[in-house]
């Protein structure tokens, strides 16, 4: 159980925290009215500038295959001494 004095901001992710905001009465006043959502604090720009930012998949790529390379070394090497965990 979480007590809560007067505020709590809460962060959940560059695509979930707009959509957490929104729900707690923050963003665009005609969007939250359209929903039903009482209206804290109108900021018409909660949720309007996401974008794809397609070069992390590249990095997470690149992170992936070089690991995968580093753990084939790591097997070659062990093997070919004959110590470490693979022998």
């Amino acid at each position: 159980m979480v007590r809560i004095g007067k505020e709590l901001v809460l962060a959940a992710g560059a695509v979930n925290s707009p959509q957490l905001l929104q729900l707690s009465g923050i963003g665009d006043s005609d969007i939250l009215k359209r929903h039903g959502i009482n209206i804290v604090h109108a900021l018409p720009k909660v949720g309007e500038n996401l974008q794809d930012h397609l070069g992390l998949n590249a990095v997470s790529f690149v992170l992936m295959v070089g690991s995968c390379l580093l753990a084939l070394i790591s097997v070659l090497v062990q093997r070919e001494r004959r110590t470490g965990k693979e022998t």
